[in-house]
Formats: C-alpha cells, structure tokens, sequence
C-alpha cells in the first residue's frame, strides 16, 4: 500500500511538483549502476574462478 502511495500519483503531492523527474532519474541512475556493477562482479567472480581451477589443474600435473 505504501508502495503504491510513492510510486503512484501521490507522489507529487508528497514530495512536490517536480519531484517524479528528480525520483525518475534517480531511479535510472541506481539501476544503471547496480547492472554495473553486477556485470563488474559476474566477470571478477568468472576470472577468480579460471585461476583457482588452474592453479589446482598445476598442482595436479605436479603431483603425478
């Protein structure tokens, strides 16, 4: 319900006027960043991963 009073048209009378363009964008920005940042991630995770897995394939070769 809460949700719906911000996100709705109450949210003009709530923070001013001229606040769903400046909610817009903020809006906008932070999901720009969070895929960002998750694309950021997903691709660090994906190199640690490769490493580890060759450094325990060179262990490996090493013991046999």
């Amino acid at each position: 319900v809460a949700l719906t009073f911000f996100a709705g048209a109450g949210a003009a009378s709530a923070f001013g006027a001229g606040s769903g363009n400046v909610l817009t964008k903020l809006t906008k920005y932070s999901a720009g960043i969070f895929f960002g940042l998750a694309i950021v991630l997903s691709v660090m995770q994906s190199h640690y991963h490769r490493q580890s897995s060759t450094e325990f394939q060179r262990e490996l070769d090493k013991q046999a």
